[in-house]
């Protein structure tokens, strides 16, 4: 059984209309979409996904943001063992004055950031108020102002910093000092797009395969639409984070029940023929359990690969074993490898 939170919450904002910057085409959509996927795909409850965007009871403006964040920790709405979402599709800047790192709400304005402007390390605090464990931020926009481009965040030591201590995992649309690109043709902001993609396909079932997906897809999707380059990140602070089983549908839970009782089956079948011993019996079926515990394979990706080899035929009992055996006196090698390179 996949990782199931006891419930769980968004907070999605989207931008077109900014009222002292330039606007955006697909700020707005970005937010709506993913608040439908959210809906619909990913099983969120209607009354815990809060979508800020233009034409809505959830206005894009500073004081509207904080007031529902405040009252969200006042009447204690989530918990410790929670899912909470962040993301932002719209401008960001960096303060002038301070150096810090805003991200505009739709009434900021560029010449008064620091009363105007909400600082990601102010939304951080706000977020790690909840008390909640399980805190992933989206942040897709970049620093400059020009059509086309939307001025994110160029993420400083600071905000860094309080999102480490905060614990909140990050993904960025871009490196700092580059620029995000919204699409014509998608309809949307490339970052945001592929977002959407990974959720669809089954990639972004944990922290760790979204990261790699945005990472490979991004520059991909900029490429082909003809876009200059945009390169996403995250920070992921606890290392262990990335084992966050956080876009996972029931469908998906489903499919891969499905797929794991097929090779339960046939290596049970096996067994009982008596070409598996037990010691190899045991070491597949406790890694089968593992597995549909975390719900993904990503992490345990080249054992199953073999057990599925086993099982299609396309490897004999004895080539299985032998392949087993070398991947695990590899994996021990590289764990204490590791672990050496941590203590010096």
């Amino acid at each position: 059984m996949a990782q199931q939170f006891p419930k769980k919450y968004a907070i999605l904002i989207g931008i077109n209309g900014y009222e002292n910057v330039s606007k955006l085409q697909f700020g707005r959509q970005d937010a709506l979409d993913l608040s439908s996927t959210f809906l619909n795909t990913l099983g969120f409850d209607k009354d815990d996904v809060l979508t800020f965007v233009e034409q809505s009871d959830y206005p894009p403006q500073k004081a509207r943001i904080f007031h529902c964040l405040g009252q969200i920790k006042e009447n204690k709405n989530v918990n410790e063992n929670d899912l909470l979402v962040f993301f932002f599709s719209g401008h960001g800047m960096i303060g002038k004055d301070d150096g810090k790192d805003y991200l505009l709400p739709i009434e900021a304005s560029p010449f008064n950031l620091k009363h105007t402007g909400i600082k990601v390390e102010d939304i951080a605090d706000e977020l790690r108020g909840t008390g909640c464990k399980n805190i992933v931020m989206f942040i897709d926009a970049c620093r400059e102002l020009n059509p086309g481009e939307k001025g994110v965040v160029s993420i400083g030591d600071d905000s860094a910093e309080a999102l480490k201590r905060a614990g909140i995992v990050t993904f960025f649309s871009c490196k700092p000092r580059d620029k995000s690109y919204e699409i014509e043709d998608l309809k949307h902001g490339a970052f945001t797009h592929c977002i959407l993609q990974a959720i669809d396909k089954g990639e972004g079932k944990t922290i760790s395969s979204l990261e790699s997906y945005l990472r490979k897809q991004v520059p991909l999707i900029n490429e082909s639409y003809k876009k200059p380059a945009q390169q996403p990140y995250a920070i992921i602070d606890p290392a262990e984070k990335k084992d966050l089983v956080i876009f996972f549908s029931a469908a998906q839970q489903k499919q891969l029940d499905g797929d794991l009782d097929e090779l339960l089956k046939r290596v049970g079948d096996l067994y009982y023929e008596g070409r598996l011993s037990d010691d190899y019996f045991n070491k597949v079926t406790d890694l089968i359990s593992e597995v549909r515990e975390k719900g993904s394979m990503e992490q345990e990706g080249k054992r199953i690969i073999l057990i599925q080899k086993l099982c299609s035929g396309a490897f004999k009992v004895v080539a299985f074993t032998t392949a087993w055996d070398a991947h695990e006196r590899n994996r021990v090698s590289s764990t204490a490898q590791t672990n050496l390179g941590r203590l010096t």
